[in-house]
């Protein structure tokens, strides 16, 4: 799932300053697709609790630090969806344990995939005719995805 978020997070930072509206659907887009899909997938193997703190954790800090670009709209949206995100993935895996959870990640997967894949061409189509406004090596994406390997 980090491979999803991690190619977005670094189109985001690269053009940052955004509207307000733009801050808002960044910040809660980012933070609930992080908590979701974390609190999903360690909620799977690990239980609601160690899922839901984890995604949680996950979601609050990807969502604070991205939607935090474009204002406090950005970030208080970015708190509010990595909070719910990481929860609801953790429940959603627990209560399809039973059921087809293998055939529900790849779902979830997909409909995930195609959010971010929405986010990303929102942020080309509102910085299209913007210049790049920071010129940043691999480093941070470096950075979280090996964090993201750490749990």
């Amino acid at each position: 799932s980090y491979a999803l978020l991690v190619p977005t997070i670094r189109q985001i930072r690269a053009y940052n300053q955004m509207a307000c509206m733009s801050g808002m659907m960044i910040g809660m887009t980012i933070g609930m697709m992080a908590g979701f899909l974390a609190g999903y997938f360690v909620g799977a193997t690990n239980g609601m609790f160690i899922g839901g703190i984890f995604g949680m954790l996950v979601g609050v800090v990807l969502g604070v630090w991205v939607g935090s670009c474009c204002g406090v709209m950005g970030f208080i949206e970015g708190i509010m969806a990595g909070f719910m995100g990481g929860w609801m993935g953790a429940m959603t895996a627990v209560m399809l344990i039973n059921d087809n959870l293998k055939l529900a990640s790849v779902i979830i997967f997909g409909i995930c995939a195609v959010i971010l894949a929405s986010l990303n061409y929102m942020v080309y189509s509102e910085t299209k005719e913007t210049e790049r406004q920071r010129k940043e090596d691999h480093f941070i994406t470096i950075i979280i995805k090996h964090s993201f390997k750490i749990f």
